[in-house]
């Protein structure tokens, strides 16, 4: 394609090439070293052991790449692409020393979970209690009931996703506009999450638009991202056994973006009953990651508890790196093979108790108890044992066992659903109880929004970020460029001929005005 026309074929984003209709797509190059192998950086910036007389697809030194037949193997810690059993004993020391380092450099383990709603009230409330119940720090809601203007609540433009920033102690980056139509983002340390989710009533057109902006967003990130959401798109990549054009289109744009599937496809994510004992299940809710950063994203899984909606809870830790690997120098520097990690956690807990005085995490955990223990969490483990027999006697009973079965089911979940609304009821009794007896404690912290503290405004130490917030809200008053004044002009004198030409053009005849002289 000539240069002239790249631009255009990109904004069209096919090209026909005989008789097929190829997809187009912008290749980003990828910065790679050729000093010691690694995606990252260049050979001037780096700082990692000389493997450039080695192949760079199997490791060996006795041939180049060119006409290498070995297969090619990443290193799931961190990325080296080399075969390090091949490698010289040197090598693999230098690897697990920069291995080390890394490891050293991640301290931040954060917990999410991933959920559908299904626009249902109960649904939503119970998402929240069981986050807050398993320590979850970022929630990612698809088709959510209400949005929340609770601070770390951030949504897209028609309130249907968004990510919620359980953990105050998580430092937000930044955000988007809340202008996205069916995806928000939030940076969290050195990782960009989205939650995303697409109706299924839609035709293909707006689902290739709705990719069209969040390619469009991904690619402006300048971070590694996480994407999380439904977007009813069925492909074996992640489970499901037939593959659909939405599938199709989106497995397309994730593998342009480099992007890999965290999905296993152990567990169906969406499960629906029905009257006859029908099953129907599928893989719809997905979580991506950036190629390059698959190893921060853990212990990815599916769980089995009753979430009061089709979808089931999907749960994943992600580690994140706030401090940059160490680079050694000749000056002074710290001496990381003497590093304690356990002397430095007691350190630091010592000195936040010492500080803070009490376990923000209790009190974080505190508001769920009502929710997700005692009664209410012995009707929640009956529930889900009578969904699994219900579940599991399709196949093997009668008609009328299945049924019995069915009402079980369905009287365990309505009796949940009632109790829980009971348990907020008399949660939000008491709490205005409270106001007559106290009026300066819990419920005026609630109001008041001070039982975690105020949340600084992301990104107010960003380059030019608090000079545009001043600008926009106390904008300066544009400069009147005014007229000059009169005096300061040259008028000529009118003299006895001018006035004679101009008074013999008055018509014959012509009324004078009330000044007594006819208008000219």
């Amino acid at each position: 394609v000539p240069i002239a026309m790249v631009a255009k074929v990109l904004d069209v984003g096919r090209l026909r090439v005989g008789y097929t209709n190829c997809r187009i797509r912008k290749w980003e190059k990828r910065k790679r070293c050729y000093k010691c192998l690694v995606l990252g950086h260049f050979a001037k910036e780096c700082t990692g052991p000389d493997r450039s007389s080695l192949c760079h697809r199997g490791g060996n030194d006795d041939h180049k790449a060119v006409v290498c037949k070995s297969s090619r193997n990443k290193c799931e810690e961190f990325g080296i692409i080399t075969k390090l059993r091949q490698a010289k004993p040197s090598m693999v020391e230098a690897d697990q020393r920069i291995l080390e380092e890394r490891i050293t450099s991640v301290n931040m383990t954060v917990r999410c979970m991933q959920i559908n709603v299904d626009g249902g009230r109960v649904a939503q409330d119970l998402a929240e209690a069981t986050a807050k119940h398993l320590g979850v720090d970022v929630l990612f809601i698809c088709e959510q009931y209400r949005n929340k203007t609770e601070e770390g609540w951030f949504q897209d433009r028609n309130g249907r996703s968004a990510v919620v920033v359980l953990n105050p102690n998580i430092p937000i980056l930044e955000t988007s506009l809340a202008n996205d139509l069916g995806f928000r983002w939030v940076t969290i340390g050195d990782i960009c999450i989205y939650s995303c989710y697409w109706s299924p009533n839609t035709d293909f057109d707006r689902f290739e638009d709705f990719l069209s902006r969040l390619e469009k967003s991904i690619r402006g990130a300048t971070v590694s991202v996480i994407v999380a959401g439904d977007f009813n798109a069925k492909s074996p990549v992640w489970g499901n056994p037939r593959e659909d054009m939405k599938g199709q289109a989106l497995v397309d744009r994730t593998s342009s973006l480099n992007l890999t599937t965290c999905n296993n496809g152990d567990r169906p994510t969406f499960v629906r009953i029905y009257r006859d004992g029908r099953l129907a299940q599928s893989h719809i809710d997905v979580t991506f990651v950036s190629e390059e950063n698959s190893h921060t994203v853990l212990d990815w899984k599916v769980l089995g508890d009753y979430t009061g909606s089709l979808h089931q809870y999907i749960t994943f830790n992600v580690m994140l790196s706030q401090v940059e690997p160490n680079h050694y120098s000749n000056g002074e520097r710290w001496a990381w093979r003497k590093f304690n990690q356990t002397k430095l956690q007691e350190f630091l807990t010592s000195a936040e108790d010492s500080i803070i005085g009490k376990d923000v995490e209790a009190v974080r955990k505190k508001a769920c108890l009502l929710v997700v223990t005692g009664y209410i969490a012995n009707l929640r483990a009956i529930c889900l044992a009578a969904r699994r027999k219900y579940k599991r006697c399709r196949n093997n009973e009668t008609l009328g066992q299945r049924e019995i079965k069915h009402l079980e089911y369905k009287e365990a979940r309505k009796k949940l659903k009632r109790e829980i609304k009971k348990s907020k009821k008399a949660s939000w009794d008491n709490l205005c109880n409270q106001v007559e007896t106290d009026p300066w404690g819990l419920p005026y912290k609630i109001v008041t929004k001070k039982m975690m503290g105020r949340r600084a405004i992301p990104g107010l130490t960003l380059p030019g970020r608090l000079e545009s917030i001043v600008d926009t809200s106390f904008p300066r008053e544009a400069i009147t460029k005014w007229p000059p004044r009169f005096s300061e002009q040259f008028f000529p004198e009118v003299n006895m001929a001018e006035v004679t030409e101009a008074s013999s053009k008055i018509p014959l005849g012509k009324a004078p005005g009330p000044d007594g002289i006819p208008d000219m």
